[in-house]
Parts: structure tokens; sequence; C-alpha cells
């Protein structure tokens, strides 16, 4: 196909999951260019894992949140297709070479896969499909489709033209940049063949977190009123689903979210997400 890809990763305390990561990105079946990580700040074994693997390393002292990130990635990469995938997760060995595909198309700006979950329990992966997987429209492949990053390749120019990611974000940068490309006349595919995934089993507080990211409003700080809403959602629409369903174990979880956001967005203060 005549293209050239960089990949990047965006690494925070990964240690545990980043060398799949890596390895996954050297076992496309459409060979990747260059691989560079972008660590934030790691506090753990992350990049002592990374330097032995001679994969480039651009490194934050501190961490600045996935707008940065992202951000920086852009301006890093050599190529004008940048493959992203998240160091919690690995990628299928044909996603480039069927993702490139869609770019024969010079109006795509994005194309972006479905994410395979692995919970640690039962109770949790129901939890998940049930009420994460609709957000994402895991089945259904989508033309104008709202960006989501953990695995995708985007087209740089487009990127840059559009106002790139907007550094001050820690949540939504790619929702943010998605919403941009479109209004820029831009197409973003979401391609259910790609699949993105996930490298280590989740908790619970891992998937109320990926909630929380998913589900978040750009610039929505987190007040009393905002809290409210969130409970009347997951009593209303959430926990019906649950009951519809027979399923009160999941129910329990559908309450706790609307708490659990509230507690770690007040703990982070004036985070927006």
């Amino acid at each position: 196909m005549g293209y050239k890809v960089s990949a990047y990763i965006p690494c925070y305390n990964n240690g545990v999951t980043v060398l799949e990561t890596i390895r996954s990105l050297r076992a496309q079946t459409y060979p990747v260019d260059e691989i560079f990580l972008v660590d934030d700040g790691s506090k753990d074994d992350s990049l002592d894992k990374v330097k032995s693997t001679g994969v480039r390393l651009v490194c934050h002292s501190v961490n600045l949140g996935r707008g940065v990130v992202r951000s920086e990635a852009m301006k890093q990469a050599k190529n004008e297709l940048v493959l992203s995938c998240d160091a919690n997760k690995f990628l299928r060995n044909y996603f480039v070479e069927k993702a490139l595909l869609w770019f024969k198309d010079e109006k795509v700006a994005a194309v972006f896969g479905s994410f395979v979950p692995s919970p640690s329990s039962e109770v949790i992966r129901r939890w998940f499909f049930r009420h994460l997987s609709q957000k994402t429209g895991i089945q259904v492949q989508k033309h104008k489709a709202l960006l989501v990053t953990g695995g995708a390749i985007v087209r740089k120019t487009a990127v840059i033209n559009s106002g790139n990611y907007d550094p001050s974000l820690h949540y939504s940068e790619d929702a943010d940049l998605g919403k941009r490309l479109l209004e820029c006349g831009y197409n973003v595919i979401f391609d259910p063949c790609l699949e993105n995934i996930a490298s280590r089993k989740d908790g619970l507080s891992q998937v109320l977190m990926r909630h929380l990211r998913w589900c978040g409003e750009k610039n929505r700080e987190v007040n009393f009123r905002w809290y409210v809403r969130q409970i009347y959602h997951s009593f209303k629409v959430m926990a019906v689903r649950d009951i519809k369903a027979g399923d009160f174990m999941c129910m329990l979880i559908s309450l706790l979210s609307p708490h659990y956001q509230f507690w770690f967005s007040w703990r982070k203060k004036h985070i927006y997400i």
C-alpha cells in the first residue's frame, strides 16, 4: 500500500503489560516503521523494561495527563499515519493491515477498533457489556463516529489541522478531537473487525474508572448538581436495565457507579472529565 506508519504507546505505571503491547506492534502483518513510547511520569518499572527493547522513549518527569501525551505524540511522530495503542492493551496482528484500507479515502482522518475487555469476574463482565459496550457500538461499523484512541490510526495532517489533542484534558481528549475532525469535514471510522484487547483482567475499580472516562463530559466540573444527575441516571436507566435482565448483582454495581465517580473526581479536586 506504500504507507509508512508511526506507532506510539501512552504509558503510566504499566510495567506489567507494556512489553506485551510492544510485542503486538512488532508482530503486525503490515510492519510499523517506528515505535516510540510516551511515558507520563511512571513510578513503577515501566521505563526499565522498555529500555531493554530498543523502543524510543519520550519521558515526562511528572504525570501531565492524556491530552498532553497524545498531543506530544503527534508532534514526535515522523510519518503521516500514526497508530496508538495504550500500554495496558495489545492489538491483533492484522490491525494495521486492515485499518490502512480505509485511508485510500483522503477524507478519512481516523480509524479505530473495538475494545475487548478482560474483567476479573462474571458479574463485572456482564455489567461491562450491558452498560459500556453499548457506549462504543462494538458490533456495528460506523462512519462519522466519535473517536476512541485506545487502538487507532490517525492521519497526522488532519489532526494538526483540526487543532491537535487538547493538552488541558485528562480524559475525553480523543472524543474532543473527534468532534473537531468531523466539524472540519473529515470522516472518523469505527471498524469492529479491528480489535484491541485488555492485557490484564480488570477489577471493579478499573471498570468503574473506564465508565468514568467514557461517559464523562468535557469541561464538566464535579459539583452537587452533577452528582445528583449521575445518581438519577443510575436509578432510572442503568439499574432498570439490570432489573429487566434479572441481574441484581449488576444492579448494585450500577447504583455504586455515581458515588465512585463523585469520590474519584472530588479526590482529584478540579480535574475536568
